[in-house]
């Protein structure tokens, strides 16, 4: 029965002594066995009210554990100090979390974002409309330009902490980002007891501070008679003023003036004087390249591939110079720009180059097609330079086939396996009987004429010698074909005949010779100068006869 009523109070701790008493007739009947065959019945409702008291004595943080976890959590669970001792330098180790505001806006209740330098407590508060990974990155923007680059980032499971966009950003930050483990603030202590520590030292102060819990609220309410609360707006209730930006304002000037000059417990100094003392160098980033990493990504997962029209977002194409069709990359938006991206290789994350939509940025279509048109040639004609000159190369070089079969006849030289003979024997069919018949050569003996053949030969032998030839002159072709050969003879220093040395000379005057040399090309050109004086005294020199008549 103890047990039963252990999980009874653990169930629902409002339960009454009368409650119990019915509960437990239901459960065991309207007697309760002793044992040893002894038999009681269920005790009166003052006896139960006693138990239940001795019970909630000795069994507390059993029963808080069951009924109330993070009561347990945050006051009886073990815990201990010093977790994070060998965090000495600022920029080791921050973690990073975020609560609604315990004030009201006149445009709703805001999220604080927190960051905090667990080895200074300086802390950075970042106000936002609503949890989302962009307040993430703005809140870890303005820490790293205030501290910094850290080296690992503590945070929880929240959807906006462990977002793609927050963990590409601390990917390209080259920041280590741990996860504490589901529902254990206490893995995160810093952050939760820093936000806790604005919530009751800033927001408590400001217009429009609604309370820390419902009973707080309530108290602030009833502050109020029914009749002023009756039909008065919720901002009136509670005296809202604040916009989120003047939030803001206010938040880090409590941050700047207030939390970071006071000193700290556990560093006996302030965050300021702890930050100033380190002596650790301070990893900077560019404004400008850690406004470009922030910048929002295309729609799902931000990487697109390049077509032949450009980058497709959202409905419109955006023209990438830098980019090929094929080419996938990394959309990142100009938070202020509609027409113009910025495209990021996705292997390796390197810049490729802007992007324009013609249609959002005011530009001129044709104009930027016919720019897209040369950039990509002057691209192409860069990357395929030496590509064409191998082609060339290969071109004028041996075949592909030659090359390939010299490679293999090489392969096969070192190749020590000797094929041996092998046992063979002749396959014969008709056919090829036939053919082999056909193929060898017979020895024919030759008939013998007769008398009259032979007369008819002897005839015809002798009707063919008194044939006279039709023409007797030389045809044009002839002429100038006998006259190159004069003309390279004469060139090699060979004698020649006088007449034909003189047919030359009268032949070379006229107008044949003339008109060949024009079609042909001159041949006495190609002979030395002293050569082309006059072939008949050329001739007269080689001879060393006179040519004289």
């Amino acid at each position: 029965m103890r047990t039963f009523l252990l999980a009874l109070l653990a169930q629902n701790p409002h339960l009454s002594a009368h409650h119990l008493r019915q509960l437990i007739r239901s459960e065991f009947g309207d007697t309760l066995d002793l044992g040893s065959g002894k038999a009681v019945p269920v005790p009166p409702v003052r006896t139960i009210q006693h138990v239940v008291a001795k019970l909630k004595e000795t069994e507390h943080v059993a029963l808080t554990k069951l009924s109330n976890p993070d009561r347990y959590r945050s006051h009886l669970a073990p815990s201990g100090v010093g977790s994070y001792r060998w965090v000495v330098e600022p920029n080791t180790l921050w973690m990073i979390d975020a609560s609604p505001v315990d004030a009201l806006c006149t445009d709703g209740r805001h999220t604080i974002y927190a960051a905090i330098d667990i080895a200074t407590r300086r802390t950075v508060l970042y106000v936002s409309r609503t949890p989302r990974a962009s307040a993430v990155a703005l809140l870890i923007r303005k820490a790293i330009l205030a501290w910094g680059v850290p080296d690992k980032i503590k945070t929880d499971n929240g959807s906006d902490f462990v977002a793609r966009d927050t963990q590409r950003l601390f990917a390209a930050l080259g920041i280590e980002m741990e996860l504490s483990d589901p529902y254990q603030p206490q893995q995160k202590a810093f952050v939760e007891r820093v936000i806790k520590t604005f919530q009751h030292d800033c927001a408590t102060l400001l217009p429009g501070f609604v309370g820390h819990s419902v009973a707080d609220r309530k108290t602030i309410e009833d502050r109020q008679s029914f009749a002023e609360r009756l039909g008065a707006e919720t901002a009136e209730t509670f005296g809202v003023s604040l916009t989120g930006a003047a939030l803001q304002t206010m938040v880090d000037r409590w941050v700047d003036t207030v939390y970071a000059e006071r000193e700290h417990a556990a560093l006996k100094t302030s965050p300021r004087l702890a930050a100033a003392a380190s002596k650790r160098p301070i990893r900077t980033v560019d404004p400008r390249a850690l406004d470009l990493l922030l910048m929002p990504v295309a729609g799902g997962d931000g990487f697109r591939e390049v077509t032949k029209l450009g980058v497709r977002v959202d409905g419109f194409h955006y023209v990438v110079m830098e980019a090929l069709p094929g080419d996938r990359v990394l959309v990142r938006m100009d938070p202020v720009d509609a027409g113009r991206i910025y495209a990021f290789d996705a292997e390796d994350g390197r810049f490729v180059g802007e992007g324009l939509c013609p249609e959002l940025a005011g530009l001129d279509p044709a104009a930027l097609l016919a720019a897209r048109r040369a950039a990509q040639a002057e691209i192409l004609d860069e990357t395929t330079r030496e590509a064409r000159r191998t082609i060339k190369k290969i071109t004028n070089g041996p075949a592909l086939i030659e090359r390939v079969l010299s490679v293999a006849e090489r392969d096969a030289a070192t190749n020590n396996v000797i094929t041996l003979p092998k046992r063979t024997e002749a396959h014969e069919t008709p056919a090829i009987a036939a053919a082999l018949d056909a193929m060898t050569p017979r020895s024919i003996e030759p008939p013998t004429p007769s008398a009259d053949v032979l007369a008819l030969q002897a005839r015809l032998i002798a009707e063919d010698q008194v044939v006279r030839p039709l023409r007797t002159e030389e045809t044009q072709h002839q002429r100038w074909k006998r006259a190159l050969d004069l003309i390279a003879r004469i060139a090699a220093g060979e004698p020649v005949a006088a007449d034909e040395a003189m047919w030359l000379g009268g032949y070379r005057a006229g107008p044949e010779f003339k008109g060949f040399a024009e079609t042909y090309g001159d041949p006495l050109e190609n002979i030395a100068p002293a050569e082309t004086k006059n072939p008949v005294a050329s001739w007269s020199e080689a001879t060393g006869r006179s040519n004289t008549f």
